[in-house]
């Protein structure tokens, strides 16, 4: 997994959540734009630990778009 950077798409804990990290907070945590769910649009400040990174050419990240 590459280290997460600032426009990386990720997969919360158990791929609920599909985001797109907008900023890193030191080394532990990010601040995310949720791009899935009920709560699309919206911003949140996630542990990097809990982020899963995905490629944006995933099916996963087509399937969510």
């Amino acid at each position: 997994m590459p280290d997460l950077k600032k426009g990386d798409y990720a997969l919360t804990e158990q791929g609920a959540l599909l985001v797109e990290i907008e900023a890193l907070i030191g080394t532990e945590r990010a601040i995310c734009k949720i791009l899935s769910g009920v709560s699309r649009g919206s911003n949140r400040g996630i542990d990097l630990k809990d982020l899963e990174w995905i490629d944006k050419s995933d099916d996963a990240v087509l399937e969510f778009n």
